[in-house]
């Protein structure tokens, strides 16, 4: 089976078998429960600790600093918290956007408060219905801090999700966009498998340390 590499801003043609594809999906689920059981793990008082010292390192980051727009998700049971960091990002001047799923896709909704967003699909707050998907203007791409979630990373810029693929293809529609994420660093692991349609982070923070991914999706 003929599959497209993404590989520095161009397509080359890999053969994988659905043999060898079924493998690859397997060691993926197997990193993901890996990574999500040690992130489970954390106690409350260190868990606590590592997500202010997170939200520290995201406000000294050049990138968030420059940055007129805040692109978030809303973090739920043992993710990296980001709560904080959208209402910080309200003190601190920058416009909140967080995603909310339609079908198979996401938008992204402007917000001013956490208190407009309501259970929604997979029992993630979301944006009300009655807020229209915020349009992306030319003069908004360079100004715009994007964070993703996710299960396992590692320092090469992999990721693994949660298998919806919803910020993938995002990232796809949207291939301006730089993408960060927020992790523990429990769930940093030595390397992931990946297939072609996975997005590499251009950083991810940690608790720890900041990582400076080597590659990037253009």
């Amino acid at each position: 089976m003929g599959v497209a590499k993404r590989e520095e801003g161009t397509f080359v043609r890999e053969q994988v078998s659905e043999k060898e594809r079924e493998a690859l999906l397997q060691e993926k689920k197997a990193c993901r429960k890996k990574a999500l059981s040690l992130r489970e793990q954390i106690p409350i008082e260190k868990r606590q600790a590592a997500d202010e010292r997170r939200l520290f390192r995201v406000r000294e980051e050049e990138a968030y600093r420059r940055a007129k727009f805040l692109f978030c998700y809303v973090s739920v049971k043992s993710e990296a918290d980001t709560r904080t960091l959208i209402n910080a990002a309200f003190l601190d001047g920058k416009r909140v956007a967080v995603p909310r799923v339609c079908g198979r896709e996401m938008e992204f909704c402007e917000i001013t408060s956490l208190t407009e967003l309501s259970e929604g699909a997979f029992h993630i707050p979301e944006p009300a219905k009655a807020l229209s998907p915020l349009s992306i203007s030319e003069e908004m791409k360079e100004k715009i801090f994007f964070l993703v979630p996710g299960a396992a990373f590692d320092e090469a810029g992999g990721r693994i999700g949660y298998g919806g693929g919803f910020y993938d293809r995002y990232l796809s529609a949207h291939p301006f966009l730089k993408p960060v994420a927020l992790a523990f660093e429990v769930q940093m692991q030595r390397k992931l498998p990946r297939e072609p349609q996975d997005f590499l982070m251009t950083k991810i923070i940690t608790e720890e340390k900041s990582y400076l991914c080597k590659t990037e999706n253009r």
